[in-house]
């Protein structure tokens, strides 16, 4: 593994050497930010992720793509990026959010960055189509209290109304979409009256809304299996909250941690079979990573817990997880084997703000 790159916040000078390393008898053209056209060969799924980060005088992140191998780091998008940028299925695309409201996605394969239409401004990118050709995006209208999901078509044709609001202080958060696109699961509850944020599910068209969540406590965080059958979430508030399991319609509702800890966030493994999930005694103590097998068996810390482990993201064949570390005011990136092992430093500490890692899923 070189040694991080540090010296510099990164520039689109290191276009070539981003994707010098590919080797084998596959062969792509990568058109990247600054109108470049370099021949690549090989895979390179597998070893790229993208992260956002602003520089030191500025608000806004901006969004950058880094070679794990090399430990290069490029800037591929002048677009200032708000909120959630998210790999589309295929590996070809980012869609995020701008810091007005707008909707932007950047195309790895033209290099270019374009805006969608939307009725009203943008809250998040929330997740892809199984096919790369939509988005689910949550969007806030009024004085900005109003949040709303829409599907929207990628080729710019247009929009759909899934979820309307006429409650000013109903929020939408953690929308996902089951891998076959036939329902889609939320959180949605009060701002203001936290216990009454629950889990429930609409068909693909928006209709047959369900609650599939009820319970003691603030029910958030779900994520579905990746074969769309069970859901992982939160149950419980910053002090006290635990992982529960329950069928994708909301049955056999199981509790999987029981520890006199925090337990939240859960992410599922690529094959189904580990969630991955951070901890902590309070919320002013060090929060380290944790592993265990989806039945709750097996539970082993994962990284340090000296400082503030967060937003991990694994890579697509399940054998690595990328995340970050604060300390002392600011944030670098590691790279462990699923196990715990080889941990290994990619950018180190002087990066101020959250890199939000994402790797690319396999091509």
């Amino acid at each position: 593994m070189p040694a991080p790159y540090t010296d510099r916040m990164p520039t689109q000078r290191s276009i070539f050497s981003l994707f010098r390393w590919c080797t084998g008898s596959l062969v792509l053209l990568c058109v990247l930010g600054n109108g470049l056209s370099v021949w690549v060969g090989g895979r390179f799924a597998s070893q790229l992720i993208s992260l956002t980060q602003a520089d030191a005088n500025e608000h806004t992140s901006k969004l950058y793509l880094m070679d794990i191998r090399l430990g290069l780091v490029v800037n591929v998008s002048d677009q200032a990026v708000a909120c959630c940028s998210l790999w589309s299925p295929d590996g070809a695309r980012i869609a995020f959010t701008g810091a007005n409201g707008a909707l932007f996605i950047w195309d790895m394969r033209r290099g270019d960055t374009t805006s969608l239409s939307l009725p009203y401004k943008a809250v998040s990118v929330d997740d892809w189509s199984s096919d790369s050709q939509a988005l689910l995006v949550t969007t806030q209208r009024g004085d900005g209290s109003y949040q709303e999901l829409y599907r929207v078509a990628v080729n710019g044709d247009g929009f759909q109304q899934l979820i309307a609001s006429n409650d000013p202080f109903k929020h939408l958060n953690f929308v996902q979409e089951s891998a076959d696109d036939r329902f889609s699961v939320f959180v949605q509850g009060s701002s203001y009256i936290t216990r009454l944020w629950e889990i429930y599910r609409i068909d693909a068209d928006g209709k047959n809304r369900q609650q599939i969540s009820d319970g003691e406590g603030v029910s958030y965080a779900p994520q579905l299996s990746p074969d769309g059958r069970r859901i992982v979430f939160t149950r419980g508030n910053v002090q006290n909250s635990h992982l529960f399991i329950m069928n994708a319609d909301g049955s056999a509702m199981g509790q999987l941690t029981r520890t006199q800890t925090v337990e939240r966030l859960p992410i599922w493994s690529p094959d189904g079979s580990q969630l991955l999930f951070q901890t902590y005694i309070n919320p002013d103590f060090p929060r380290t990573l944790e592993i265990m097998n989806a039945d709750g068996t097996g539970r082993r810390r994962l990284a340090d817990d000296s400082a503030f482990d967060v937003l991990p993201s694994w890579s697509p064949d399940g054998q690595h997880i990328v995340y970050e570390i604060q300390r002392n005011g600011g944030t670098a990136l590691y790279l462990t084997d699923a196990d715990g092992t080889q941990v290994r430093l990619l950018l180190k500490n002087n990066w101020k703000y959250h890199l939000n890692p994402a790797w690319q899923p396999g091509m």
